[in-house]
């Protein structure tokens, strides 16, 4: 009777709450980590190697570090297919691979820790834990507290798993488990681009897009940093080699100063950067034309490179971060299949780089965060990524302002952008979002530096990076608590019989299709105070009052005058008697949660009749 393979558990969100994972070796599979790149590969190997890797179908590839999943066709054969690319110089690790064991989703381990202590716990405590189970600090973390990247001083293999459970159990420490990386699902004004424009083909004259023309008039998103946190984003495209135009890229697999993509495969953060800031210099224009790019080239879903990569945003200045991945999706046209309802936990390093961001990122204000919903045609609950409460999840519409049929849905959608309206059959294709593409003969075109095939929750996401990049443009001071409430009274409510809004949110479309020039409008009108004076018979002020819609921000104005203690909140009269006033005498203020974010500026006219204020973003 075949023995089960171990199972491992760990838990995300420390002892006692979070999401567990269960770890169950496959029986069929195996991982190479090669000095070459996997299409190099066969022909430096050794001839032993050759005849086991033409027994191997490629499953899935990280790339980013040469390594690659194999399925053994001959399961009975994995043993000896292990120690046969063991014995090969070109090949520097074959293992095992594992699997989580509810969704069969496969992961590999990579013999590092992640170990997060309590606070009072002192560096000499733990470099002296962490020798007695030999292991030594190989990074400390910048986003939280006495958390580190911890690695062993040996090559423990799957015991790694072993020490984590153990070192776990220390009363000194909050959270442990081993570095496990998911392979990472990604969400995929030239007359080419339908979405940034008003006027549909079929000569409705309905909007199938968001209208850019308008809102460039006011702004295209000067002064406001984009990160793309992706695979990698060509800086060398026309379309981002610019003075100035790219700012701190980086790639935090490798620890460099360039956010190049490293492998063929790596297309999708390019695309995604054109969509949000392209700069429209050659064939294509980004919703943001005029914003700064951050690239950043992360790894793999639960990497520690992933984490890596929000803390790098936050601390380089970025004002928006956009993720277009996440967990694999469920087949979209397929209801019964069992992967749309399997929870995928965020785990704690990246949940912990993501709170960092949101909090420390824009000087304190908290960076903006936007993610693709997936996908899958699933609720985004089971998706620990995109569920986050403070992240800004993004839905995908089409060009007939129908639901693409594919995008996820759920409470914690905010809004949806324009993409394509089915990724696969058996739906038909309509036209993909238009956007840059890997220069020269790489990327998803071989023949040109853009492609218009560019589709799914992938692209909606960066083109609201791009329309709240045209807002936060002009209203800098805008906090993460001000973006749901401005979406809710601004987006179009598209598909208002099917979109099933209840007090104005959809669980398909969240606030419906954002429109940043509806918004700009809306933010400057709620800004204004109106100053009312009564007069009597004889034309005299007999008293004054000013009025300001609260709305969206947390503000209080009120107004006294010099040495009295009364005092007048907004729309109240401040009457006084007969020849007795002059409006110097009036003291204005402004308190509230978010008055540190504006002056509050009084005009008065020289004879005393008129007083005027207005509200400026600092």
């Amino acid at each position: 009777m075949p023995v089960k393979a171990p199972i491992s558990t760990f838990r995300y969100g420390g002892k006692k709450k979070g999401k567990t994972f269960n770890i169950v070796q496959a029986k069929d599979l195996l991982v190479l980590r090669s000095v070459s790149p996997l299409n190099a590969l066969k022909q430096v190997l050794s001839a032993k190697a050759s005849i086991f890797f033409e027994n191997l179908t490629l499953t899935f590839s990280f790339p980013e570090v040469k390594v690659n999943i194999f399925k053994v066709n001959e399961p009975d054969q994995l043993d000896a297919c292990r120690l046969a690319f063991k014995e090969d110089p070109n090949i520097k690790f074959a293992g095992r691979v594992w699997k989580e064991e509810l969704s069969g989703s496969t992961l590999i381990y990579t013999e590092n820790l992640f170990v997060k202590f309590r606070a009072n716990i002192s560096t000499k405590a733990i470099l002296a834990l962490l020798s007695s189970y030999k292991l030594f600090i190989k990074e400390k973390f910048s986003f939280t507290s006495n958390a580190y990247f911890v690695k062993s001083e040996g090559f423990p293999g799957v015991t790694i798993f072993d020490i984590a459970r153990v070192l776990g159990e220390n009363a000194q420490v909050l959270i442990c488990y081993p570095e496990m990386v998911f392979p990472k699902k990604t969400h995929q004004i030239h007359e080419n681009q339908w979405f940034l424009k008003e006027v549909s083909t079929d000569g409705s004259n309905r909007p199938r897009g968001v209208e850019m023309r308008k809102v460039w008039q006011y702004s295209k998103g000067e002064n406001v940093m984009i990160a793309i946190i992706d695979d990698g984003v060509d800086t060398h495209h026309p379309e981002f080699n610019l003075l100035g135009k790219v700012v701190y890229p980086r790639d935090t697999i490798l620890d460099s100063d360039s956010a190049l993509p490293q492998t063929m495969d790596e297309n999708h953060g390019t695309c995604c950067a054109g969509v949000a800031l392209a700069q429209g210099s050659g064939l294509a224009s980004g919703v943001a034309p005029m914003a700064r790019l951050i690239p950043i080239r992360s790894g793999g879903l639960g990497s520690f490179s992933e984490a890596k990569a929000f803390a790098w945003a936050a601390d380089h200045g970025a004002d928006i971060i956009s993720c277009s991945w996440g967990p694999p999706d469920g087949i979209w046209y397929d209801p019964n299949d069992p992967t749309h309802r399997i929870p995928f936990p965020l785990p704690d390093s990246s949940r912990l780089a993501i709170d960092y961001a949101l909090k420390k990122g824009r000087n304190g204000s908290g960076c903006l965060l936007v993610w693709a919903a997936g996908n899958g045609n699933e609720e985004i609950q089971y998706d620990g990524y995109a569920s986050l409460p403070t992240i800004l999840a993004v839905a995908a519409c089409d060009f007939k302002e129908k639901r693409s049929p594919y995008s996820d849905f759920g409470q914690n959608i905010a809004c949806c952008f324009p993409s394509s309206s089915a990724s696969s059959t058996p739906f038909g294709v309509s036209d993909g979002i238009w956007t840059t593409d890997r220069s020269h003969a790489l990327g998803y075109n071989p023949e040109g530096d853009y492609v218009g095939t560019f589709g799914g929750t992938s692209a909606s996401c960066p083109g609201v990076a791009g329309s709240l990049a045209l807002i936060l443009s002009l209203f800098p001071g805008l906090k993460n608590r001000h973006i749901r409430p401005i979406l809710n009274m601004t987006s179009d409510k598209i598909s208002i019989d099917t979109g099933k809004y209840n007090n104005g949110h959809s669980h398909y479309f969240g606030y419906g299709r954002i429109n940043p020039y509806l918004a700009i409008l809306f933010i400057k009108q709620i800004l204004v105070i109106e100053t009312e004076i009564k007069r009597n018979i004889n034309s005299k002020i007999e008293g004054i009052r000013c009025v300001f819609q609260q709305n969206i921000f947390q503000l209080n104005l009120s107004y006294y005058l010099i040495n009295t203690k009364k005092r007048w909140l907004s729309g109240q009269w401040l009457l006084f008697e007969e020849n007795a006033f002059s409006v110097d005498q009036i003291v204005f203020e402004l308190n509230g949660l978010d008055a540190p974010l504006f002056i509050l500026k009084r005009y008065d006219r020289e004879d005393g009749q008129f007083v005027k204020l207005k509200l400026i973003w600092k």
